[in-house]
């Protein structure tokens, strides 16, 4: 899911939408049904749209009309709905694990949810999530562990779970956190945007661009006397002669007084704001004169010096996410893919790319092309290096987890189109003293083997499935690999994990989750094979 709530965090709702979705984004995710609408209008009525705030329950028709899911946030919200509502509508529970803001927060409150679905067909809850509060928090993740193992709680008592979406990482938790709590989905949003701070870049097993720049121009160059006053209130005070530059930009462009402790560069130089910021302009110390027109760059790079939004946030003791979305759609966006201005939109008194107004916003859609298509499909780790990852050296630990790898029949899921697909029966031997596994089974695609590696130590599997060309649905099977890497998930008592393909038609991955058929150990696989 691309999460572009608030604009997309100040980059263009609409247009990293639609950047997100043609590069694999099988949902998007916004704050309010305005912002869905808005998005809806301009996308296709078949891309899954969540409203992840409050909608109050009289608009729920309206959401229904075009496709929206929603958020159930209260027991009082669930009962006002199930009152009010004449048609069917999609919601996804919210469950509190510690966030303390919407959602249900006891397992009384879900019980007594799920009792009021089951007596009113219009209450469809397709979807299950929570929201981590201190997932970039990697110096102490105890509370992060409480709120995972929390959800697993709340989701013991949620009936057919295998038919709803479970989701509860965001950025933090799907970039930084090696347990994966993936489930169903992943929430990315300020992860579309650009590089972390650079105390948890190493974290990550790629790397991402900047995203986003922003430039405006000088549009008055003036020298002042000595002890002269700039701006409102007279705040600065000139020492002795000197070049001073207005910009038409200030706090009604997102521009905010907190943000004038950090410079701006002129002519690859480093200079700073001074005087108050107006709402429509301020004021910068030159050192020398420089023609009107000459670019100033508020967010990017001129020549050697770079300006990170990382930088003014620090300046300003807020996040980033601030300062990004702090920009006001008065300022014009340009948007550039593969070198290339694609697209280019203004608002309010910019006026648009022929009358910027000195303004020029540019957005560089490449990392959000380059994190899904790049990386879409391919594994961040070899399923060598994903498997050898070792968690314990305890001798009586791996004699446990020996018995976590049968041979026999097993059965596995996958997660694509938005279903869940299986549960497909399959045969997989264990090699004890090779760690090797292998198998071969039968799903909607065709008819396969299975090659791969296992660990006791780190309880993780990692499978190269291989489809035999000819079987099965010929538009799905070319005769291509999946990859596979899953890991055991102690709460659920199965392999969880991620499939992954790249071919030249389809680029992509998603949850898969396999286990050991203990009651079905007699099957064979022959009789499905006839059936193909």
């Amino acid at each position: 899911m691309a999460i572009v709530k608030a604009n997309a965090y100040g980059h263009g709702m609409v247009e990293i939408a639609r950047a997100a979705v043609s590069a694999g984004a099988t949902w998007l995710g916004v704050a309010t049904l305005d912002e869905a609408l808005a998005v809806r209008a301009k996308l296709s009525q078949n891309i899954p749209i969540l409203v992840l705030g409050y909608v109050a329950p009289e608009y729920l028709s309206v959401a229904s009309r075009y496709n929206i899911t929603v958020t159930g946030v209260s027991v009082e919200w669930i009962q006002e709905a199930a009152r009010i509502v004449q048609q069917p509508f999609n919601f996804h529970l919210k469950i509190d694990t510690g966030l303390n803001r919407l959602g249900y927060k006891t397992i009384d409150e879900v019980r007594t949810v799920m009792k009021i679905i089951s007596l009113n067909p219009n209450l469809n809850c397709t979807g299950i999530f929570t929201h981590f509060a201190t997932s970039e928090d990697m110096q102490n993740k105890s509370y992060f562990h409480r709120q995972l193992a929390s959800f697993y709680d709340f989701l013991d008592v949620i009936p057919n779970r295998t038919n709803k979406i479970i989701h509860c990482a965001n950025s933090g938790a799907t970039l930084y956190h090696p347990e994966k709590p993936f489930f169903d989905m992943v929430r990315l949003g300020k992860a579309l945007m650009g590089p972390p701070n650079e105390a948890l870049k190493h974290l990550i097993p790629f790397e991402l661009q900047y995203a986003f720049s922003l430039h405006s121009i000088l549009d008055v160059v003036k020298q002042l006397d000595a002890n002269e006053k700039i701006g409102y209130g007279g705040e600065y005070m000139t020492t002795e002669k000197q070049w001073i530059g207005t910009v038409p930009i200030g706090y009604g462009d997102g521009w905010h007084q907190q943000f004038k402790t950090s410079d701006v560069l002129v002519d690859g130089k480093r200079v700073p704001i001074v005087g108050r910021i107006s709402m429509d302009q301020l004021t910068v110390a030159l050192p020398q004169e420089y023609p009107v027109g000459t670019r100033v760059t508020f967010i990017g790079r001129q020549g050697n010096e770079t300006i990170i939004a990382d930088e003014i946030a620090q300046k300003a003791n807020q996040p980033r996410s601030e300062v990004f979305s702090s920009l006001s759609n008065r300022l014009p966006r340009v948007y550039i893919q593969d070198g290339s201005v694609i697209r280019g939109g203004g608002g309010g008194a910019g006026g648009g790319l022929l009358g910027l107004g000195g303004f020029l916003f540019i957005i560089i859609f490449l990392p959000v092309y380059y994190c899904y298509q790049c990386c879409a499909g391919k594994p961040s780790r070899s399923n060598t290096k994903f498997v050898n990852r070792t968690t314990t050296n305890n001798v009586e630990k791996q004699i446990i987890d020996i018995k976590l790898f049968q041979s026999g029949n097993w059965q596995s899921q996958y997660y694509q189109y938005s279903n869940w697909h299986g549960p497909h029966q399959l045969e997989l031997t264990f090699d004890t003293l090779q760690s090797k596994v292998t198998g071969s089974g039968v799903d909607e695609v065709g008819m396969y083997s299975i090659e791969g590696i296992y660990s006791t130590q780190s309880r993780r599997m990692g499978l190269t499935k291989i489809y035999q060309l000819g079987t099965g649905n010929p538009l799905e099977n070319l005769g291509h690999n999946v990859t596979i890497q899953v890991e055991w998930n102690k709460y659920t008592n199965q392999f969880e994990g991620k499939w992954y393909v790249r071919t030249k038609k389809f680029k992509g991955d998603g949850a898969f989750k396999m286990n050991f058929n203990k009651e079905n150990q007699q099957a064979s696989l022959f009789s499905v094979y006839e059936k193909v």
